[in-house]
């Protein structure tokens, strides 16, 4: 899906896909995990948030919303990858 693995964002990423996945619950709180992060990584959580955007906005532009909706068939090609939109998508693919 054009993620560069090496970028702190997808990392980013993947850990609030991994925290919000074992909480069990598809309700959450994108700047509460921000935070959560945050503190696990030294790091402020506005930039967690920047670098999951950032990651997105790349993904969003250089991957064919095509390739997109294969990977994830919930994605509305109309809306921009937030990561929380992002995140309740992978989640939902995971649950099925």
């Amino acid at each position: 899906m054009g993620f560069n693995f090496s970028s702190k964002g997808t990392d980013y990423l993947l850990q609030a896909i991994h925290k919000v996945y074992n909480s069990n619950s598809l309700v959450f709180s994108i700047k509460d995990i921000c935070k959560e992060l945050a503190l696990e990584n030294n790091v402020p959580a506005n930039n967690i948030q920047w670098n999951m955007i950032e990651v997105l906005n790349s993904v969003h532009r250089y991957t064919s919303k095509h390739i997109l909706q294969q990977v994830l068939p919930e994605y509305d090609i109309e809306r921009n990858l937030s990561p929380k939109y992002f995140i309740s998508l992978v989640l939902m693919e995971l649950e099925n």
